[in-house]
């Protein structure tokens, strides 16, 4: 997304799309649906062999250990798609 300034693609981007404003809102929304995707894969795929190992070495609710699947967990989840999101923001061209 901030290429486009370093190799002077912005002129031939601006010059098709004159709109900024709709050509900005659909650049950051396709940016960000891929990156939502990527964390939400990643979380997944932290979460799925989590569940599957834990409960083998004793981390059950019969010995005090919540779910993946409790309200703490999830909303962990949801934090980091939101930290995903953000990244978005800080990210340096």
């Amino acid at each position: 997304m901030g290429t486009e300034y370093c190799t002077g693609m912005i002129k031939l981007s601006l010059t098709a799309m004159p709109r900024r404003l709709t050509w900005f809102v659909a650049k950051a929304t396709v940016l960000a649906g891929q990156v939502l995707g990527a964390v939400a894969l990643a979380v997944a795929s932290a979460a799925l062999p989590g569940r599957l190992i834990l409960p083998r070495h004793g981390f059950t609710l019969a010995h005090g250990y919540p779910t993946l699947t409790s309200a703490t967990d999830l909303r962990a989840a949801a934090g980091l798609l939101l930290l995903g999101a953000l990244a978005l923001k800080t990210r340096d061209p």
